[in-house]
């Protein structure tokens, strides 16, 4: 249910036990796989799956058995664009309240849900790349969510939507 939550509506997730006999450690092999559709046939999660399928799908895990994860989860690139960034802008939410919650996101959906936000940067020369990370104040973060909806030259419409996505 809570992959079907993130837009996998017809996807089918299994786990298959590989091992025919037990092992002599008592421990078998697991593979989990996946199909977008029931019509699809199922294969290794990680030969089957998107980029955006398995950031959702390892952010259902994490929604659906908290306890399991450790206390700093790190998502990079939740690559999803429209509603279903911001459903999964909520569930990183929902997750936030017990774990820290690091996401790397070009989408304003998704961190617009962010209790704080860095901008990171690169310069490079010619004979070396070096990056920053820098803490957003608030007007800079709606600065930032703007530019994320509308591109370099932020508008009347986008900086207002940048502000009632702060006010989630």
């Amino acid at each position: 249910a809570s992959v079907k939550a993130l837009s996998l509506e017809h996807a089918v997730f299994e786990a298959v036990i590989l091992d025919a006999e037990p092992s002599a450690n008592g421990s078998d092999r697991c593979e989990f796989r996946f199909s977008s559709h029931p019509s699809i046939a199922r294969e290794a999660l990680a030969k089957s799956a998107s980029g955006g399928e398995l950031s959702r799908i390892s952010l259902a895990a994490a929604v659906v058995n908290p306890s399991a994860m450790p206390s700093t989860i790190i998502f990079d690139e939740a690559d999803v664009g429209g509603a279903v960034a911001a459903r999964v802008g909520e569930k990183f939410s929902e997750l936030a309240v017990e774990h820290q919650v690091l996401c790397i996101t070009h989408l304003a959906q998704i961190a617009g849900y962010a209790d704080h936000q860095w901008m990171v940067s690169k310069t490079a020369s010619a004979d070396s790349v070096s990056s920053s990370v820098r803490a957003l104040t608030h007007e800079e973060r709606v600065r930032e969510i703007a530019r994320m909806l509308g591109g370099n030259k932020i508008a009347e419409a986008e900086e207002m939507l940048a502000r009632k996505l702060l006010k989630r």
